[in-house]
């Protein structure tokens, strides 16, 4: 709930009141003349704005890592064409969206990141800050309120100033294979107990429960993306998630030693068994296996985007042992327009 004073002062705000939105207000209101209606509306007038300024326009995204990817999704929503309402202005400008692929290149807004989350990668990343705007600068004086709030009209200052650069960044997302209409798997969500273990008890052993997962989900990856290990240790924590930074780190802890301490329940293989991935024509995962090894001796396979994750990991190309000792590997890179598994 950090980013609710911000809400509630820019509802107060003539210049800002129209262009403020809770993220979770607008998925929950897609009907015609909601929310989404209402943001498109002013997207559409942030670009005619910005045309005439000779400026692309921004989108302040409040929230922890995730919502970046979420704040892209409803941004795509909105601008989605619906045909069926043409003469409101939806109609399909030959791409599936109502503005044309020249306008999406020259006015889709430049996405800033304020830091509200546990982690904050994606903040740290662009330079934005790791930590809420005036959270460091408040913490040990006696007069915090002015500083946290000189520090926090410092970051909206260069949040919209049109001298703030602004930098490509690699979007990935799942995708219908070449030729097909429709991806060929289910999307579902963890279900069971709060708690240390979310499995339930059924004939005597223990499952996961899964359940049909809400909607909308973004299926767009900014920062990382991963099956093993640390995707069932995040599917655990998100049931769990408390409401400081530092208690979500402890929540997050809490359940990757509750997994290795847990027996593998009967819908999870042993590592990463039966998993491959192919890079182009390349089989990058498992490696080495053409002597016939299978992936369970491993834990994790995925991307990074960014040379940094939860605020403790860095990432690093593949290497055989000695290069790993010996020499400097190739960092993860945001805009290099590669997928660094």
């Amino acid at each position: 709930m950090a980013g609710s004073d911000i809400l509630a002062i820019a509802r107060r705000t003539p210049y800002y009141q129209d262009r403020f939105f809770n993220i979770i207000d607008v998925v929950r209101d897609q009907r015609r003349g909601g929310l989404l209606d209402l943001l498109r509306r002013e997207l559409c007038a942030a670009k005619a704005e910005g045309k005439a300024a000779g400026r692309r326009p921004r989108v302040i995204s409040g929230g922890g890592d995730g919502t970046a990817s979420f704040t892209l999704f409803i941004i795509f929503a909105a601008l989605r064409a619906d045909d069926s309402r043409a003469e409101e202005g939806l109609a399909d400008a030959g791409n599936g969206f109502i503005w044309t692929d020249e306008e999406m290149a020259e006015s889709f807004p430049a996405l800033v990141q304020m830091p509200l989350g546990s982690a904050n990668d994606f903040g740290r990343t662009l330079g934005w800050g790791s930590k809420y705007p005036g959270e460091a600068e408040s913490r040990f004086r006696m007069d915090w309120r002015r500083h946290a709030k000189d520090a926090l009209l410092k970051w909206i200052e260069a949040a919209i100033s049109p001298e703030s650069p602004v930098v490509n960044f690699d979007i990935f997302g799942i995708v219908p294979a070449p030729g097909q209409e429709t991806c060929d798997f289910k999307l579902c969500e963890l279900g069971g107990h709060r708690g240390m273990d979310p499995r339930v008890r059924m004939d005597g052993q223990k499952h996961l429960v899964m359940k049909e997962a809400s909607l909308p989900v973004p299926l767009f990856a900014c920062l990382y993306f991963s099956a093993g290990f640390g995707a069932y240790m995040t599917a655990r924590f998100q049931m769990n998630r408390r409401k400081s930074a530092i208690r979500n780190k402890m929540e997050y802890a809490r359940q990757a030693s509750g997994i290795l301490m847990e027996s593998i329940p009967p819908q999870m293989h042993q590592g990463l068994d039966k998993v491959q991935i192919f890079c182009g024509e390349e089989r990058y995962f498992p490696p080495r296996s053409e002597d016939g090894s299978g992936g369970e001796r491993y834990r994790e396979v995925g991307f990074l985007n960014i040379n940094w994750q939860a605020g403790m990991i860095n990432g690093a190309e593949r290497a055989p042992l000695g290069a790993r000792i010996c020499s400097t590997r190739e960092p993860a890179k945001f805009n290099d327009g590669m997928m660094d598994m």
